[in-house]
């Protein structure tokens, strides 16, 4: 890197440790001023009562003393605790400590009163302990004694055939971890309660609603705190739906439909109320609001392993209702045409209460409320009126956002929106971001539904200057978009139209290297998504695919020809508790149809490597280097990750990981004539935003240039 480039990027340093610097201090008074204050009790005051407690850990003791604090008085004139208030306090502590799991605990406690003199006295779950009622307590020391853990060291199920034990089991035993926590396996009364439950529920909804189940052995250790149980459940028949019937009255009301898909299927009482909902759905979008089903089964002769379900349904379809006049109540900021373009019927058309449900979504997709109300008002016995009565949201939010990431190292940056402008549901989003190695900031304007229902448009201003392995890219233009969810398929699409000017400076050239340092680009972009993971910010389950197509032409206005082709498919499996295999492809292609390889501008070339792609390497320093080892890019390549992830807690996870990638620096050379290949382990932490990883990527072979390996600290899921 020359003298410019390094006074550019100390430059940028000051500039951002300025920034953190000033939003440090901003944070600091925010917290200063918004963070709850702890609720003042009597010992902040003279003469007033105090209580301790303590042996249950600094949290935990805490925790404590914010529940017994729930019993105290409001009245800061409080002078003495009395004996019932001590009784309560003991009450709730041990109830607590059998919670948590110490089924067999006790609470010394020692009590100072008014003449100065001290008591003490000890508690169990007798409860045999009494107090003089005639005592002024000036203060209580708690002492928790939690005794011994309970744990439930093995579990039996005698009797059960129609599920797996495995996953009976999981109603009473936590997740699998690698390191498994005490809590999983915490043996309680009422978690075991809640277990029983829960299988007695799932054997109920296979058709076994005559099944029971109970506890016909509990054998518990004081000494280890371990327990063995036995459950024996007795499924009894399992009950099936043959035949279903259906009777309207009145019957020239009928609406036409079938319950064929319900037949063959087990009976339960779920399986009825399914049955009655699809019925009153069917009458509900005819306009009958008022409609009633009942459902009568017939059950034929016992003593049969499976007995079969007659079902009658009885219909009363109560009258017609037509809609008199759709009503909005507390939208004082928005326009009523915008609330009347999310309604798909009019006055005078009947009233279907789905489809006025499902406008109170498409309502709520606005992002303009806090509430949404449905409420009808009566004007005839033929005639309501829908009634939706709204809280707006604020008009505007601002967010300070921080990451962290190996190459950019910390980052910054704020985030200001802007809600319903003008009244009409459009929004704004102004983001500018600072890390060590780029600078960035954009103003993107959306219009909700602007060609129909889920059809948002967008215009977008962006700038980047960003710090690269051998070169600065920068680029600025904007952008017109249009997004929508094609809801058959479940899939997000996108077109948009970008013009934008690229630039590369203080390039690190190799004799032999192709591109473009600058010129103007205009393209159509093209994108399509599908995500089914089950949870996006840690996904465990399910797949994800996307694919996007950039067609920069001159005929679009731009002086660049080129198709940039990328689209990965990623996908996560279980493989047993708390162990999980996660895989993704990646491939692109950027090539000239036509044209020239030469014509392409450098920086929209390939550069893989990273905490996400390549974990050997930096970001962009898996890519091909010219014979001087100077990185040249690539024009294609193809990404490929496993992981083995096992849960270490409940919030901690290891993961093995194995990345590679082949490129080729030449189309002519496609699909790859290298590839470079990386192992490591990594350690994982969930928090509500995402998850913290660190992780470290040995290079299996490093050519003469590469590191042996790189150590990642970063902040997201990497695939």
């Amino acid at each position: 890197m020359n003298m410019r480039n390094l006074k550019y990027s100390r430059w940028r340093k000051a500039l951002f440790l300025a920034g953190c610097i000033c939003l440090a201090g901003l944070s600091d008074h925010v917290c200063a001023e918004e963070s709850p204050q702890v609720a003042a009790t009597p010992s902040d005051h003279l003469d007033s009562p105090t209580f301790s407690i303590s042996g249950y850990g600094f949290f935990n003791n805490r925790a404590m003393h914010n529940a017994v604090s729930l019993l105290m008085d409001q009245d800061s004139e409080r002078r003495a605790f009395s004996a019932n208030f001590v009784e309560d306090s003991v009450l709730i502590l041990l109830s607590r400590l059998q919670h948590d799991g110490y089924l067999k605990p006790e609470i010394e406690t020692i009590l100072t009163l008014d003449d100065g003199s001290e008591t003490s006295y000890r508690w169990d779950l007798s409860f045999a302990t009494n107090l003089p009622r005639n005592q002024n307590i000036k203060r209580i020391e708690f002492h928790l004694i939690p005794g011994v853990f309970y744990t439930l060291d093995s579990i039996q199920f005698d009797g059960l055939e129609s599920i797996k034990h495995k996953q009976a089991r999981s109603y009473f035993i936590g997740e699998s971890f690698l390191f498994n926590q005490r809590s999983s396996r915490l043996y309680a009364k009422n978690r075991v309660s809640a277990g029983m439950d829960s299988l007695t529920d799932v054997l109920n909804r296979n058709g076994y609603i005559d099944a029971t189940v109970e506890i016909t052995e509990d054998k518990m250790d004081d000494t280890t705190g371990k327990v063995v149980m036995v459950i024996t459940v007795n499924e009894g028949p399992r009950y099936v739906v043959r035949g279903i019937t259906e009777a309207v009255t009145p019957a020239t009301n009928r609406q036409e439909g079938e319950l064929l898909s319900f037949v063959d299927k087990p009976w339960s009482r779920w399986t009825q109320q399914d049955i009655a909902q699809d019925l009153r759905n069917r009458y509900l979008k005819a306009g009958y609001p008022d409609v009633a089903v009942s459902i009568v089964p017939k059950v034929e002769a016992a003593n049969q392993a499976v007995r079969m379900v007659d079902l009658d349904c009885r219909v009363e379809t109560g009258p017609l209702i037509t809609i008199g006049e759709i009503i909005f109540r507390g939208a004082v900021k928005t326009r009523r045409s915008v609330l009347d373009g999310r309604l798909e019927l009019s006055p005078g058309e009947p009233l279907n209460r789905l489809e006025l449900e499902e406008a109170r979504y498409r309502l709520g997709r606005l992002g303009l409320f806090k509430t949404i109300n449905l409420d009808y008002e009566v004007v005839s016995d033929t005639i309501r009126n829908p009634v939706y009565t709204v809280t707006e949201s604020r008009t505007y939010e601002l967010n300070l956002l921080l990451g962290y990431g190996s190459y950019e190292l910390l980052r910054g940056g704020i985030e200001f929106n802007q809600y319903n402008l003008w009244g009409l549901a459009h929004r704004s989003t102004l983001l500018i971001s600072q890390s060590f190695k780029s600078s960035s900031g954009s103003y993107a304007y959306t219009v909700p539904e602007i060609f129909g229902a889920e059809v948002d448009g967008t215009s977008r201003l962006f700038g980047l200057r960003r710090v690269e392995q051998s070169f600065i890219s920068s680029e600025y233009g904007g952008n017109l978009g249009l997004q929508t969810i094609l809801r058959p398929l479940d899939i997000v699409t996108q077109v948009t139209y970008t013009f934008k000017h690229l630039k590369t400076e203080e390039i690190e050239l190799s004799p032999t290297q192709e591109g473009s340092s600058e010129s103007t680009v205009g393209s159509l972009d093209f994108s399509i998504s599908k995500d089914k993971r089950d949870d996006p910010l840690l996904p465990h389950k399910g797949y994800r695919y996307y694919g996007n197509v950039e067609w920069a032409s001159r005929y679009f206005g731009g002086e660049a020809d080129y198709q940039r082709v990328e689209f990965g498919v990623s996908i996560h499996r279980v493989i047993a508790d708390g162990l999980w295999i996660h895989g993704s492809v990646v491939h692109g292609i950027l090539f000239n149809w036509g044209g020239t390889q030469e014509d392409i501008p450098f920086n929209k070339r390939f550069y893989p490597g990273g905490e996400n792609s390549v974990r050997g390497y930096q970001s962009g320093e898996a890519a091909p280097r010219a014979a001087d080892g100077k990185f040249v890019g690539a024009e294609s390549y193809i990404l490929g990750n496993i992981e083995l992830e096992q849960a270490l807690a409940s919030k901690w996870a290891g993961v093995l990981f194995l990345d590679g990638v082949g490129f080729s620096e030449k189309l002519a050379n496609y699909p790859s004539t290298e590839g470079l290949y990386s192992a490591g382990l990594g350690l994982r932490y969930r928090t509500v935003v995402g998850i913290i990883r660190l992780e470290y990527g040995y290079n299996l072979n490093p050519r003469p240039q590469d590191p042996s390996g790189t150590l990642h600290f970063s902040v997201g899921y990497p695939f």
